[in-house]
């Protein structure tokens, strides 16, 4: 079974000899109702090399309602509801051959799921990122919004409900020049902890905007801090402009990383200490 939408790659998974040492002939497209254009282009591409394939609109029973059926299907869908739809109906014998991607990991965007595991969460409603991760890709999620409790909360299902693995922290917002290696990020945010009295157990994850998210030496540092980065899109910082004047703003038309992903991503929307830039490379402000 496959969740990617490229052909080729959805061809290969499908061919692939089961326990039997067969190919699959028969096989089944599921896909959500805005994904039934890309089907289409799929059956067009590859609809010579099989016997038969069927487009099957997605609905929460549709792989059981059909489990025997055919021999391969290919879900256009994020990994994890196909995965949670036929984890009940796999033989571990069957010599399944699977092959899968995300969508928003395709279109270089944080799905959900990612963005729990960078805050040390975990998501407790799972089919609701159906909505939120294609909320993603159209760039209409923004950011995460904190609740502290004691509290109730009521939600519909296109609501994500992301569960503390730990306790709070405070989040290091951080822009770079580009290139900048990973000792200067360690650098940067030591002595921005120290002058803020803080340690770095106390950080909670690191918070950037989507332009510097492939920075390495800030995925390298952050890894060996043991945290996890969210990168923020320019529309949602625009709406957490720090109070620092940025060169950014004139030059590029976004907002000063540093302080606006620290207010972005704290559970306060705080700015506990602003900007400052070490080694004419990496800026830092811490968020709460």
């Amino acid at each position: 079974m496959s969740t990617d939408s490229d052909s080729d790659s959805s061809s290969n998974s499908c061919k692939a000899p089961d326990s039997d040492g067969e190919v699959a002939e028969d096989i089944a497209i599921v896909a959500f109702e805005r994904k039934m254009d890309t089907a289409e282009d799929i059956v067009d591409g590859i609809g010579d090399r099989y016997e038969s394939i069927d487009i099957l609109e997605y609905h929460g029973d549709v792989f059981e309602e059909h489990w025997g059926e055919y021999d391969c299907f290919v879900g256009l869908m994020a990994s994890g509801i196909a995965m949670r739809k036929t984890a009940h109906l796999l033989d571990a014998s069957m010599g399944a051959v699977p092959a899968m991607t995300t969508a928003s990991e395709a279109a270089g965007k944080q799905g959900v799921e990612k963005q729990a595991k960078a805050l040390d969460a975990h998501v407790v409603n799972g089919d609701s990122t159906v909505a939120t991760n294609l909320a993603v890709l159209d760039d209409e999620l923004g950011p995460i919004e904190r609740l502290d409790g004691p509290k109730a909360v009521l939600v519909d299902d296109d609501v994500s409900v992301l569960k503390r693995n730990g306790d709070d922290g405070v989040v290091l917002g951080c822009g770079s020049v580009a290139g900048a290696d990973t000792e200067q990020f360690h650098a940067a945010w030591d002595t921005a902890l120290e002058a803020a009295g803080l340690e770095r157990s106390d950080v909670e994850f690191v918070a950037t905007g989507t332009r510097k998210a492939d920075e390495e030496g800030l995925l390298a540092a952050a890894e060996a801090w043991g945290l996890g980065v969210v990168a923020f899109e320019k529309e949602t910082l625009e709406g957490f402009e720090g109070p620092t004047p940025s060169r950014s703003k004139e030059l590029i038309g976004w907002p000063g990383i540093a302080e606006a992903s620290a207010l972005a991503a704290g559970r306060d929307h705080e700015l506990l200490a602003k900007k400052t830039r070490y080694d004419e490379a990496v800026t830092v402000a811490i968020g709460r």
